[in-house]
C-alpha cells in the first residue's frame, strides 16, 4: 500500500518509475478481474485489456486513493478493490455508450454511406456506379488496409472492435502486432471517410 500512497503523493513529472512498479504489481490481478467483467458483459477480451490499462492510468492521473477509506486490512486487496471500482465504472460507461450507439445507428457497412444518395434506385447504372466507387476506394488503400477493412466488414458492421481471435489471426497473417491492426484500421477508415465526403459533395 505504501507504493500506492507514494504514487498518489508524487508529482506528475516524477511518478514514472513508481507507476511502472505499481503496474507490475497489480496489472495481473486487475486484468483477471476485467476478464471476468468481459464475460459478464459479453465483451471481447481486447476491450477488457484496454479498460484495465485505462483504470491503471486513471489511478495514476487522479491520485485519489485513500488508505483510510479502505474496507479491508490486506493492502493488495484494498488496492485491487479500488482499481476494480474504477474498472467497473469504465465497463458501465462503455456498455451504456455501446447500447446507445446500437439503438441510434442503422447498422451498415462503411461503403453503404456512399450510396445513400441512390438508395431508392437500383438500376443497372446505379449498381455499376457503386461498383466503380468501391473499386476506387479499394485502390486508395494499401494491401494491409484492404485486408483489415474487408475482414472488418465480414465480421461486423460499425462496431468498435473486431473479435479478439480475429484480430490475432489478422496480426499473424500480416506479420504485425495486434495493436497495429487497430492503427491500420483507423488509418484506412480516415481514407475511406475522406473519399466518401468528396463523393457526397459532388
Amino acid at each position: 500500500m505504501d507504493l500506492a500512497i507514494a504514487l498518489c503523493a508524487s508529482a506528475d513529472t516524477e511518478d514514472t518509475l513508481l507507476f511502472n512498479e505499481f503496474v507490475r504489481r497489480h496489472r495481473k490481478d486487475l486484468e483477471a478481474f476485467c476478464m471476468v467483467k468481459c464475460e459478464a458483459f459479453k465483451l471481447d477480451k481486447q476491450i477488457g485489456s484496454q479498460i484495465c490499462n485505462e483504470a491503471l492510468e486513471r489511478f495514476r492521473i487522479y491520485k485519489s486513493f485513500n488508505k483510510e477509506k479502505a474496507t479491508v486490512d490486506n493492502a493488495n486487496t484494498a488496492i485491487l478493490l479500488y482499481l476494480g471500482k474504477i474498472a467497473t465504472n469504465l465497463f458501465l460507461t462503455y456498455n451504456k455508450k455501446e447500447k446507445k450507439f446500437r439503438n441510434n445507428v442503422l447498422l451498415k457497412t462503411y461503403f453503404d454511406d456512399i450510396f445513400e444518395q441512390v438508395a431508392a434506385h437500383k438500376s443497372v447504372e446505379d449498381l455499376a456506379w457503386k461498383r466503380d466507387v468501391t473499386v476506387k476506394i479499394c485502390k486508395k488503400l494499401n494491401q494491409n488496409e484492404q485486408k483489415v477493412i474487408l475482414t472488418d466488414i465480414e465480421h461486423k458492421k460499425h462496431t468498435r472492435y473486431l473479435p479478439d481471435e480475429v484480430t490475432e489471426l489478422l496480426a499473424t497473417e500480416l506479420e504485425v502486432k495486434k495493436d497495429t491492426i487497430r492503427k491500420i484500421r483507423e488509418r484506412a477508415l480516415k481514407k475511406i471517410n475522406t473519399i466518401i465526403n468528396e463523393i457526397n459533395q459532388q
